[in-house]
């Protein structure tokens, strides 16, 4: 007999824990917090016309029920809009819009987000946060570049002798 237990790797338990605590902690000392988030959009994919259910309470409603909750998958026609935007509890942050046409043909929008790109857009948004406030984001690669790249030192090899 076989049995299969699914596992989570310790590191990414102990990350949401500190995660759940940090944000509680925010909210308790009144700190406002925000959360930024980037997706592509194709311009083809869209509907004519949309029917709503108003019965469907949650997700898991319209899931126990067989249901979808939007688009499930993506038509790839038209043009790719890459849109990263700001919100908190009271809402999107004024001039915290970025939508922009890629401009490369990639299934993977992170390739014309960079790291200059989004520290532009960031720099023009912290004027407009609230003081002392948190912000929340993932950990896409352009979100923590270097702010200087260091020259490497060309690596000579040492010999040891022993006498």
């Amino acid at each position: 007999m076989r049995c299969s237990v699914l596992t989570e790797r310790e590191d990414l338990l102990v990350g949401r824990q500190n995660y759940l605590y940090d944000v509680r902690k925010f909210r308790e000392e009144g700190r406002t917090v925000y959360y930024l988030d980037e997706i592509c959009l194709n311009t083809g994919d869209h509907v004519d016309r949309l029917w709503v259910d108003k019965s469907i309470k949650s997700k898991y409603d319209a899931f126990t029920r067989g249901l979808t909750i939007g688009a499930t998958n993506s038509t790839r026609k038209g043009q790719r809009l890459i849109v990263l935007h700001i919100g908190s509890h009271g809402g999107f942050l004024e001039g915290g819009l970025l939508c922009f046409l890629s401009k490369k043909n990639s299934s993977d929008y992170h390739h014309e987000m960079n790291g200059d790109k989004f520290r532009e857009w960031f720099e023009s948004i912290t004027p407009h946060l609230e003081q002392n406030s948190a912000i929340v984001m993932d950990n896409a690669p352009y979100h923590s570049v270097r702010q200087k790249k260091y020259q490497r030192l060309p690596q000579k090899r040492t010999t040891f002798c022993h006498g």
